[in-house]
């Protein structure tokens, strides 16, 4: 359980970051204003919020109790 618990965490971080990174950032494009204002407002807030979920990956694996390969003592 807890190495399942880990990995979710650890991949929903991952692909928040890389979502929020290549769909709601800027364009990828250098010709004129609007390229430089992102497509989703709240972009950088979930990225961010995607680095926080793959740290917290580390908080859940040592503060879950049990082996290591999920089974609890």
């Amino acid at each position: 359980m807890r190495r399942v618990l880990t990995f979710t965490f650890l991949l929903g971080g991952l692909g928040l970051m890389v979502a929020t990174y290549f769909f709601g950032a800027a364009p990828w494009c250098a010709e004129k204003v609007e390229c430089s204002n992102p497509r989703l407002e709240w972009s950088s807030v979930l990225f961010v919020l995607g680095i926080l979920l793959a740290f917290a990956s580390a908080i859940v694996y040592s503060v879950m109790e049990g082996r290591s390969d999920g089974e609890f003592e």
